[in-house]
């Protein structure tokens, strides 16, 4: 079966797009996906069909990419941006800032970060 849909960039642009060999089982269960499947197996990689028009991206998140989901995004993607991984709110240190501005006299001009929170997701990309 195939489906068409229509999709609206935040731009606010809308264009039609086509899946092609959709296949809808009553009671499926959504959150459910298994190694071999119709994702991973039998349609082109996105990055080959248009690697000579540019590059095609997504955003990971290190908290919810399961093995499954890095051969799709291995399979179909060749850029990579972290979700929420490199904002504000996962690198800044709070409690090393508070130490280092003990510690400096005061000093508020150098907040503290910490990758933690990105390094495996960071490492995943460089691997790519």
């Amino acid at each position: 079966m195939s489906v068409a849909m229509a999709m609206t960039s935040m731009m606010g642009v809308t264009a039609p797009i086509c899946a092609e060999d959709v296949n809808v089982a009553q009671g499926a269960d959504v959150n459910t996906r298994q190694a071999g499947s119709v994702v991973l197996e039998d349609i082109s990689s996105l990055k080959e069909v248009y690697k000579d028009y540019f590059k095609i991206g997504t955003a990971i998140s290190t908290q919810d990419i399961s093995e499954i989901d890095k051969a799709a995004i291995i399979k179909h993607f060749n850029s990579y941006t972290c979700g929420n991984e490199m904002k504000p709110d996962f690198l800044l240190d709070y409690d090393a800032t508070v130490a280092y501005m003990n510690a400096n006299k005061g000093d508020k001009i150098h907040p503290q970060i910490s990758f933690k929170a990105t390094d495996s997701a960071l490492k995943f990309a460089a691997k790519k």
